[in-house]
Protein backbone atom coordinates (compact mmCIF):
# COMPACT_ATOMS: atom_id res chain seq x y z
CA UNK A 1 0.00 0.00 0.00
CA UNK A 2 0.86 3.42 -0.88
CA UNK A 3 0.70 6.23 1.47
CA UNK A 4 -0.97 9.49 0.09
CA UNK A 5 -2.53 13.24 0.90
CA UNK A 6 -5.52 14.39 -0.58
CA UNK A 7 -6.55 18.38 -0.72
CA UNK A 8 -10.02 19.08 -1.54
CA UNK A 9 -11.45 22.32 -2.42
CA UNK A 10 -15.04 23.09 -2.23
CA UNK A 11 -17.45 25.79 -3.15
CA UNK A 12 -17.58 28.68 -0.47
CA UNK A 13 -21.28 28.36 -0.55
CA UNK A 14 -21.36 24.79 0.22
CA UNK A 15 -22.33 24.55 3.99
CA UNK A 16 -19.88 22.40 6.73
CA UNK A 17 -22.64 19.47 6.88
CA UNK A 18 -22.60 19.20 2.64
CA UNK A 19 -19.09 19.34 2.79
CA UNK A 20 -18.81 16.72 5.88
CA UNK A 21 -21.10 14.46 3.56
CA UNK A 22 -18.87 14.82 0.78
CA UNK A 23 -15.90 13.65 2.91
CA UNK A 24 -17.80 11.29 4.31
CA UNK A 25 -18.30 9.64 0.47
CA UNK A 26 -14.23 10.05 0.26
CA UNK A 27 -13.57 7.82 2.92
CA UNK A 28 -16.70 5.23 1.82
CA UNK A 29 -14.79 5.08 -1.71
CA UNK A 30 -11.00 4.45 0.35
CA UNK A 31 -12.56 1.92 2.59
CA UNK A 32 -14.32 0.32 -0.64
CA UNK A 33 -10.96 0.23 -2.11
CA UNK A 34 -9.66 -1.24 0.89
CA UNK A 35 -7.74 1.69 1.61
CA UNK A 36 -7.33 3.45 5.27
CA UNK A 37 -7.60 6.89 6.26
CA UNK A 38 -5.13 7.73 8.33
CA UNK A 39 -5.93 11.81 9.56
CA UNK A 40 -8.46 14.12 8.16
CA UNK A 41 -8.20 17.67 9.00
CA UNK A 42 -10.65 20.96 8.04
CA UNK A 43 -8.25 23.66 7.08
CA UNK A 44 -11.52 26.18 6.66
CA UNK A 45 -12.30 28.79 4.26
CA UNK A 46 -9.58 30.28 2.48
CA UNK A 47 -9.47 32.78 -0.67
CA UNK A 48 -7.83 30.94 -3.88
CA UNK A 49 -5.20 32.10 -5.85
CA UNK A 50 -7.15 32.94 -8.90
CA UNK A 51 -10.60 32.18 -9.91
CA UNK A 52 -12.01 29.01 -10.39
CA UNK A 53 -15.63 28.20 -11.34
CA UNK A 54 -16.28 32.19 -11.08
CA UNK A 55 -15.16 31.23 -7.26
CA UNK A 56 -12.53 33.22 -5.00
CA UNK A 57 -12.81 30.86 -2.37
CA UNK A 58 -13.18 27.84 -1.34
CA UNK A 59 -13.43 25.25 2.01
CA UNK A 60 -10.12 23.20 2.35
CA UNK A 61 -10.06 19.31 3.60
CA UNK A 62 -6.70 17.64 3.68
CA UNK A 63 -6.41 13.89 4.01
CA UNK A 64 -3.98 11.37 4.22
CA UNK A 65 -4.50 8.14 3.38
CA UNK A 66 -3.16 4.28 2.57
CA UNK A 67 -4.21 3.01 -1.01
CA UNK A 68 -2.89 0.63 -3.47
CA UNK A 69 -1.84 1.85 -6.29
CA UNK A 70 -4.49 1.45 -8.66
CA UNK A 71 -7.04 2.66 -6.20
CA UNK A 72 -6.16 5.99 -6.94
CA UNK A 73 -6.71 6.00 -10.20
CA UNK A 74 -10.59 5.04 -9.41
CA UNK A 75 -10.55 7.74 -6.41
CA UNK A 76 -9.49 10.17 -8.83
CA UNK A 77 -12.17 9.19 -11.02
CA UNK A 78 -14.69 9.37 -8.32
CA UNK A 79 -13.98 12.77 -7.66
CA UNK A 80 -13.78 14.15 -10.94
CA UNK A 81 -17.53 13.07 -10.72
CA UNK A 82 -18.25 15.89 -7.46
CA UNK A 83 -19.90 19.06 -8.78
CA UNK A 84 -19.44 20.71 -5.17
CA UNK A 85 -15.83 19.90 -5.36
CA UNK A 86 -13.66 22.92 -6.88
CA UNK A 87 -9.73 21.34 -7.07
CA UNK A 88 -8.43 18.24 -5.60
CA UNK A 89 -4.83 17.09 -5.73
CA UNK A 90 -3.96 13.23 -5.05
CA UNK A 91 -0.41 12.90 -4.09
CA UNK A 92 1.78 9.97 -3.42
CA UNK A 93 4.07 10.72 -0.93
CA UNK A 94 7.53 9.17 0.15
CA UNK A 95 6.54 7.14 3.32
CA UNK A 96 10.69 6.38 4.28
CA UNK A 97 11.01 10.84 4.13
CA UNK A 98 9.86 12.21 7.22
CA UNK A 99 8.29 15.27 8.29
CA UNK A 100 10.91 17.47 9.86
CA UNK A 101 10.30 19.26 12.86
CA UNK A 102 11.15 22.77 13.37
CA UNK A 103 12.85 22.99 16.49
CA UNK A 104 13.27 26.13 18.34
CA UNK A 105 15.62 28.66 17.45
CA UNK A 106 16.74 31.06 20.09
CA UNK A 107 17.58 34.26 18.20
CA UNK A 108 20.81 36.10 18.19
CA UNK A 109 20.92 39.17 19.33
CA UNK A 110 23.75 41.56 18.58
CA UNK A 111 25.24 44.08 20.64
CA UNK A 112 25.85 47.40 18.80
Amino acid sequence: MNTYELVLIFSSALSLEDQKKIVSKVEKYISEAKGKLLSCEEWGKKPLSYPIKKQTEGFYWFLRIELNPDAGAKLNNNLRLEDQTIRFMLIKTDEKQSVPVQKEVTPVVENP
